[in-house]
């Protein structure tokens, strides 16, 4: 581990965390948090986010985490945004609110799964595990079918606009 690198081990001290309490609040096992404090493992991104998360780990610091084990978002289209703006639909259903590209990161997938059912839809995003090639479910979207309508249409819209027709 390079001197510049955020300690994880550090943090969880910071945070009066023992490595069982730790373990526990992240639903991972003692001996692999003992495997990414000593540097043997990579967390995945998906536990990643959750040592940022349990470990209330500021803003600046959860960024050079996220690079320090590849997980950057710089350079990203989150960083060059142009637009602040998420919809421009007057409904209820999607109503207008403002978006900071720079404290939202975009994580990029290739892995989405979508599943319905009598109360609606949900989309489930994954990303690849670099050391395992699983897939870590990373974020689950559920909403109702008015909403996936309204959805749809904001995404041929946006879809048309760059150029992929529909």
């Amino acid at each position: 581990m390079n001197k510049l690198d955020i300690n994880l081990r550090e943090i969880r001290i910071s945070q009066g965390l023992t490595p069982k309490k730790a373990s526990t609040k992240l639903g991972i096992t003692a001996q692999y948090l003992s495997r990414l404090e000593n540097g043997h493992q990579k967390p995945s991104r998906n536990t990643l986010e959750k040592m940022i998360q349990a470990y209330q780990v500021p803003f600046e610091d959860s960024e050079k985490l996220r690079d320090q084990f590849g997980y950057s978002t710089a350079g990203s289209a989150a960083g060059s945004a142009k637009a602040d703006v998420v919809s421009d639909s007057t409904s209820p259903l999607l109503p207008r609110f403002n978006l900071s590209p720079d404290a939202s990161p975009v994580y990029y997938t290739d892995v989405l799964g979508v599943s319905s059912d009598d109360f609606g839809i949900v989309i489930s995003a994954g990303q690849r595990n670099a050391l395992n090639n699983e897939v870590d479910i990373v974020a689950r979207i559920g909403f109702s079918i008015q909403h996936g309508i309204k959805i749809r249409e904001a995404l041929d819209e946006h879809i048309k606009k760059l150029g992929g027709g529909i």
